[in-house]
């Protein structure tokens, strides 16, 4: 099953900046019959983000005598006065806000040279572009893909640093929702940390703070989770705690990693029972 990436880190972006290439024929063969349409590949950006590689990714060459369009540079191997024949054109860009999409239309499987696979589709404004493989499994489960068309609600995500679609109100756009908040919030002070309670950080972290060591700094250790595959990881934040310390706590042992001056620590969610630990 491929794997949904984590929300922790990410956003949800008010507007998006759109590259549209010039329309190109698109043509598939199911079950013995082939299909030819015009479609423009469109590459989404967050409008906050820099545009260099979508540009890049948009420009194309138009041949001057031939009218004979390229989308990979055609100056390798001939010579200048050749090169002269060629005029770049850059690609449409349009700034839009990130709506809700619905009726995206199923055309083909990609596959990629590194043994991935997109599933392209495209949309009532003759856009083509990808939908990821966990995106259209969930979709499928969801009863959201019926004759060759994604009914549902979905809606561009930024994931890291990459943008993608998400189905809307799904696990995945709802952490991301939550991050795009955690972004805006500022850090709590050093002062209003209280021992033994858990807070997350603004990249979604679960984190307990155990107190302040003189000379060391404050003590910060990570509640960490792990999925297998599909399977969420609901131990609660003593399990966690317990399965992090082995039981006990003893400054004695801890490892210089887990002292910091600073921290990104956003918002309390939990709390910890530090009976039988060793603290400052």
């Amino acid at each position: 099953m491929p794997r949904t990436p984590s929300g922790g880190i990410g956003t949800v972006p008010d507007r998006l900046k759109v590259v549209i290439q010039r329309e190109q024929e698109f043509t598939r063969t199911v079950d013995g019959k082939t299909e030819t349409q015009k479609f423009r590949p469109a590459f989404f950006v967050d409008a906050d983000d820099k545009m260099d590689v979508a540009i890049a990714w948009g420009r194309c060459w138009r041949n001057k005598k031939t009218g004979v369009i390229r989308y990979d540079c055609p100056y390798y191997g001939i010579t200048r006065k050749q090169q002269e024949d060629w005029e770049v054109i850059e690609s449409d860009i349009e700034v839009v806000e990130n709506e809700q999409m619905g009726s995206l239309y199923f055309w083909e499987i990609n596959e990629r040279a590194q043994g991935g696979r997109a599933y392209r589709v495209y949309d009532g404004h003759g856009r083509i572009f990808d939908m990821r493989e966990d995106i259209v499994v969930e979709a499928i489960v969801a009863k959201e893909f019926n004759g060759g068309i994604f009914n549902g609600k979905y809606v561009w995500v930024k994931c890291g640093s990459q943008l993608r679609i998400a189905r809307h109100g799904s696990k995945l756009y709802e952490s991301l929702l939550e991050a795009k908040v955690r972004k805006g919030m500022r850090k709590i002070p050093n002062k209003d940390l209280e021992v033994g309670k858990v807070y997350i950080t603004k990249s979604g972290k679960e984190q307990v703070y155990l107190g302040r060591v003189k000379g060391k700094g404050m003590v910060i250790v990570p509640l960490n989770r792990w999925n297998y595959g599909s399977i969420p990881d609901e131990r609660t934040h003593q399990e966690l705690f317990e399965n992090f310390c082995g039981g006990r706590m003893d400054y004695s042992e801890m490892h210089e990693s887990y002292y910091c001056s600073s921290h990104s620590l956003v918002e309390e969610v939990g709390s910890v029972d530090l009976s039988g630990k060793i603290l400052p």
